[in-house]
């Protein structure tokens, strides 16, 4: 729709320990119509396996967001 915004983040994750960096990227589109879209995905930059941490940190991300909408933020 020609009614639309978007605004586009990317953030760099570094795990506690081990410094390795996860890249974060969230897409935010705001409709005409007052409706919000919320798209986010986080991936690893190296190696096979992140011990959970990015589904962890999108499962965090959204439970944020929720928290946020019910508090009328």
């Amino acid at each position: 729709s020609s009614d639309r915004t978007q605004l586009w983040l990317h953030a760099r994750c570094l795990s506690f320990f081990w410094g390795f960096v996860d890249d974060l990227f969230v897409r935010i589109s705001l409709h005409g119509n007052a409706t919000v879209a919320f798209a986010a995905q986080s991936q690893s930059r190296i190696g096979s396996t992140d011990s959970a941490s990015n589904p962890r940190r999108l499962a965090d991300l959204a439970d944020d967001v929720y928290a946020a909408t019910i508090a009328g933020h």
